[in-house]
């Protein structure tokens, strides 16, 4: 396993965009490198948690339905870990219920955000 890199030697924010939507993925990978960020992708969760294994990130944005692993799993597995509890995560799904929300947020998510979104509006809450 290649060693973590040390976040003091950063000079930007570095996020982990998992998503298995190809086009979704373009779009706010584009959007967040012009804002200045680093943004590493993932198809899934399984592929999430390698990248983690590899380079901690500073913010990870998440679907919840994905193939291999979802989201909510994928998040478990994060705030279980000593190394990645403390990330913040948000949540950027098309599952919009009331229900969803709470379970999102009951296993870790700090935010939680429903596709279709809109970027003047959601923006602040994406890079707060």
């Amino acid at each position: 396993m290649a060693p973590l890199k040390d976040k003091s030697q950063k000079d930007n924010k570095h996020l982990l965009l998992v998503d298995d939507d190809p086009n979704l993925v373009l779009l706010v990978k584009d959007y967040l490198e012009l804002q200045g960020y680093e943004v590493t992708t993932a198809d899934n969760g399984k592929e999430a948690l390698k990248v983690l294994g590899e380079q901690i990130s500073d913010m990870i944005i998440c679907d919840v339905m994905m193939p291999e692993m979802d989201g909510y799993a994928l998040i478990e597995q994060v705030r279980q870990d000593p190394r990645t509890s403390w990330i913040p995560v948000m949540f950027l799904s098309a599952k919009g219920q009331s229900q969803d929300r709470v379970k999102g947020l009951h296993i870790g998510a700090d935010v939680y955000m429903v596709k279709p979104f809109d970027w003047t509006l959601d923006k602040k809450q994406l890079l707060a």
